[in-house]
Formats: C-alpha cells, structure tokens, sequence
C-alpha cells in the first residue's frame, strides 16, 4: 500500500504562487509566439503594398493621359486606405507587445528569490529538526 506524501507545512508544493507564475509566463509565452506570427504577417503585407505602390508611381512616370493617371491616383488611394489599416494592426500589435512586456517586468525576480531563499532556509531548520530526533532514537 502507498501512501501519497502530503507537503510539510510551510514547504512549497504546487499551490505555490510560483506555479502561478509559471504558468502565466508561459500564457504570455504562447501570446508573443501569436503576435510574432502577426507581425510576420503584417510584414507580408506590408511588402506586397510596398511592390504594388512602386509598380504604380512607376506607371505614373510614364504615363501622359491624365485619364490613365486619374486611375494610377485611385489606385493609390485604395493602397492608401490599405497600408492605414495594416498600419492600425500593428500598432494592435504593438500595444499587446508592450502590455506583456510591463506585465512579464512585474515578476519581480529579486523578491521571488528572497521568498524561495526563506523557504529554503526553513526547510533545512525542519530537516536538522528531523535528523536530530533520529539521531536520539
């Protein structure tokens, strides 16, 4: 028959607030691997509207009707509106960077390592305690 171990008091198990912690950096983790693929993204976009422009302001230099031109400036119009919104879905994006970049700045490592020292240190005073009432059996 076995028997599961139940944790100490004052010893750490896995209500710990660092599984909490762990777990919230790996949420935030997945969340920057998501907004890396959106910005790979945006990027593709970015690029294609950049070719398409160059084509277009290209035409234009060579271009002398004014219909065909009036066209051409249409043309970027539409581009225009495009390249605002790719541009407001990486500010999005950006917002989301920096929201979990403060976030994850709050971990206060410098703290958490007191805790676990202190907890540490108990631990080794309630090992001593241990070992010393085997050694006076």
């Amino acid at each position: 028959m076995q028997l599961a171990a139940a944790p100490m008091k004052g010893y750490p198990n896995e209500t710990a607030d660092y599984w909490a912690k762990k777990q919230e950096i790996a949420a935030n983790q997945q969340a920057l691997t998501k907004l890396q693929g959106e910005i790979d993204q945006v990027d593709e976009q970015f690029g294609a509207k950049e070719d398409d422009v160059k084509e277009l302001v290209q035409k234009s230099k060579q271009q002398n009707d004014t219909n065909a031109l009036g066209n051409i400036t249409e043309e970027l119009a539409k581009h225009q509106l495009v390249v605002g919104q790719i541009f407001k879905h990486a500010e999005k994006i950006r917002e989301n960077v920096t929201a979990i970049r403060t976030q994850m700045d709050d971990c206060q490592i410098p703290a958490n390592i007191k805790k676990r020292q202190q907890e540490i240190e108990l631990f080794q005073d309630k090992l001593m305690a241990v070992n010393d009432s085997f050694a006076i059996l």
